[in-house]
């Protein structure tokens, strides 16, 4: 999907890791652009998060904004989540959590396998952030290539709350190829 991987610096890398993340949070079966400024934020990565926040843009404000832009489709969630289908066969996920937990330590019992895929649109603007001028791409290569699509969920959430796309877009600070 994205042609570039390896020029991914390892916090850029971990933001799209956070964006699943993130995801599965919400219970939403794919990745899409508006899971990415989440992971920035939640991250603390980049001087972009930096203009998120002056911009009045919370990590809790990005959910919600995720939220509101998957309820906006009119669209049923593809995911499923665990706890309802084992609880229509008549199993207390939460009580199974609870006890492995208790049991065998926090976390010892994992979330769903596997990763949500990122969606066609997330793709091409992870693309075109790893084709920005430098060798490296940054957590502020990942933000510029999101809002830089003005048909992106997150660039579109983002303006219906009135927040000011082109002060958000960061210098990447790479130098120029």
């Amino acid at each position: 999907m994205i042609a570039s991987l390896s020029s991914l610096t390892p916090e850029a890398r971990q933001v799209l890791v956070t964006a699943q993340d993130e995801a599965r949070f919400l219970r939403h079966g794919y990745v899409g652009t508006e899971h990415l400024p989440i992971a920035l934020l939640v991250l603390g990565a980049g001087a972009g998060v930096e203009r998120l926040t002056a911009a009045g843009v919370s990590a809790d404000d990005a959910r919600d904004l995720a939220r509101g832009a998957f309820e906006a489709t009119g669209k049923a969630n593809p995911y499923i989540p665990d706890d309802k289908v084992l609880a229509s066969v008549g199993v207390d996920l939460d009580a199974v959590r609870r006890r492995t937990e208790a049991t065998f330590g926090s976390g010892a019992l994992p979330g769903r396998v596997g990763s949500p895929p990122f969606t066609a649109r997330a793709g091409a603007c992870l693309l075109a952030a790893t084709e920005r001028p430098g060798a490296e791409t940054t957590p502020d290569d990942l933000l510029a290539g999101i809002l830089a699509d003005p048909d992106s969920v997150a660039t579109r959430a983002l303006l219906d709350e009135g927040v000011d796309i082109a002060t958000l877009i960061p210098d990447s600070g790479n130098p120029p190829t």
